[in-house]
């Protein structure tokens, strides 16, 4: 029953959610959402050695380890989920929430995951060449995280420091811009005065704005979306919208859609091209956010694949 109400939603929503895209396109016409041709150090080869490669989407990779879909590699080197991290912390429980930044100004973000419970745990994920990589520090480690990516990390009442971080693979490095230690002030590593070190902190610290962290609810893909007890078999199946003969070029086409387990796939008989994300149900709607296309391109005459950022919405009705 709940599939034939789906596949009467998906029918009458699909052509309003998802084909503004495709009108008035020719066939095999390189599509133009969300996608972006970028360097793209994932998983997708570069077709061809194409000079146009794609872009990665950091946050959806960020939330797919939120989501424990995908692990991270530690300091360690050694390959796990959040929960072995939780785990290994022994202090039960955990809220998480997150923000994203560049911490590193490399122009690329970083995600800093805060673990709050009886203490507080941070964590901090970085992607290069294909795989994300994580830091993890103590409360006082990481205090007032500022939007640059500055913070204070604290080693008690009298020593402190600004810090910045870097990343290369599974090592962190800490660049210290300025400290004090029982009296001892220093900037870039030189002695000051207290009153340079305060005017320091003034203007390169204290007053930059502090982040505002998200709080995570398990299995989302936004920071808006949380899952229903809904399970994902009750809505997995395909569904196909055949457009109607009309006289257009695309009459008879059709768009297909399979849900499973989690994992979405649309294909558009006419363009050619091919979407892949994850679903999830939340306050009665089917959410699928897409996460890859593969499209024709007519300046190279190929398919080309990209990651995107493409989320669809239809409501559900019980």
């Amino acid at each position: 029953m709940l599939k034939d109400i789906i596949k009467n939603i998906l029918v009458v929503t699909i052509t309003a959610g998802m084909l503004f895209s495709i009108t008035g396109c020719g066939k095999k016409e390189e599509e133009k959402g969300a996608s972006e041709n970028k360097d793209n150090t994932n998983s997708i080869v570069d077709i061809e050695n194409n000079e146009n490669t794609n872009t990665v989407d950091l946050k959806n990779i960020y939330m797919e380890v939120l989501n424990e879909t995908r692990p991270y590699v530690s300091e360690e080197n050694k390959e796990q989920y959040l929960t072995d991290y939780e785990k290994s912390l022994n202090m039960g429980e955990f809220e998480r929430s997150y923000v994203l930044l560049d911490m590193d100004e490399d122009s690329e973000e970083e995600m800093v995951i805060l673990f709050s419970g009886n203490d507080g745990f941070y964590l901090i994920l970085n992607y290069e060449d294909g795989i994300v990589y994580g830091f993890a520090d103590v409360n006082r480690g990481i205090e007032g995280l500022k939007v640059d990516g500055t913070y204070y990390g604290s080693g008690g009442a009298a020593t402190g420091a600004i810090l910045r971080s870097t990343f290369n693979k599974n090592v962190r490095n800490t660049i210290i811009l300025a400290e004090q230690d029982w009296g001892v002030y220093k900037i870039d590593n030189k002695d000051v005065t207290q009153e340079q070190f305060n005017m320091f902190m003034e203007e390169n610290y204290t007053s930059k704005d502090d982040v505002t962290w998200i709080k995570f609810e398990k299995n989302t893909i936004t920071e808006t979306n949380s899952m229903t007890n809904q399970t994902a078999n009750d809505i997995d199946g395909t569904y196909v919208y055949t457009r109607p003969m009309d006289g257009t070029e695309n009459e008879g086409t059709t768009e297909t859609i399979v849900l499973n387990k989690g994992n979405a796939t649309y294909k558009d008989s006419y363009s050619g091209s091919e979407r892949v994300g994850i679903y999830m149900l939340t306050d009665n709607k089917l959410v699928i956010s897409y996460s890859q296309e593969t499209s024709y391109n007519q300046s190279t005459g190929r398919d080309e694949v990209a990651n995107i950022q493409w989320e669809t919405e239809y409501e559900i009705e019980y």
